[in-house]
């Protein structure tokens, strides 16, 4: 899941974006589990999350340009974190 073309340009329907989208619709609740790397998330996490959490799926936005996240109203997000002091 990763986002070859940063949003320079739309990139081909991914069957497993396509069916990530379908399950958020439907699920109420969403828990993340994830170390810590290099102080954010893995990589392929976050694009995962870029791809799916898109417009039309978690949000929209009005005139003014303002996000609206009117798409997730009434699911639950939580994440469990896993770090370790780096050592060498």
């Amino acid at each position: 899941p990763v986002l070859r073309y940063g949003y320079r340009k739309r990139m081909e329907e991914d069957p497993f974006i396509l069916r990530s989208q379908e399950l958020i619709q439907w699920a109420d609740h969403f828990i993340f589990v994830y170390p810590i790397w290099w102080s954010s998330m893995p990589s392929l996490l976050k694009g995962w999350i870029d791809r799916v959490f898109t417009p039309g799926i978690a949000y929209s936005a009005n005139d003014q340009g303002s996000f609206i996240w009117n798409y997730l109203r009434g699911k639950q997000f939580k994440k469990l974190l896993k770090g370790k002091t780096a050592s060498i």
